[in-house]
């Protein structure tokens, strides 16, 4: 899978809505890599809902904040 391919497939996952480890499921790669996409994807202007963090065993879901891109992704997704 490409860096395009798992920015893609990342992006895609995030406007579903999805865990730390479904992320790393869905692009092949570990979470530490993820959250290493995730950190470029917000310093390139991508704003993501991170869940809150600490004291809690619960996994949060990861989002786009971006509704309209979020609906877009959710639209092409299985077109390709």
């Amino acid at each position: 899978m490409t860096t395009r391919d798992t920015t893609l497939a990342l992006l895609r996952a995030l406007a579903r809505g999805s865990t730390l480890p479904e992320l790393a499921e869905t692009t092949g790669r570990s979470e530490r890599t993820v959250l290493r996409h995730l950190a470029r994807l917000e310093r390139e202007g991508i704003r993501i809902a991170r869940p809150p963090s600490g004291g809690t065993r619960e996994r949060g879901v990861y989002r786009l904040r971006d509704r309209q891109l979020a609906e877009a992704l959710v639209l092409t997704e299985g077109r390709e």
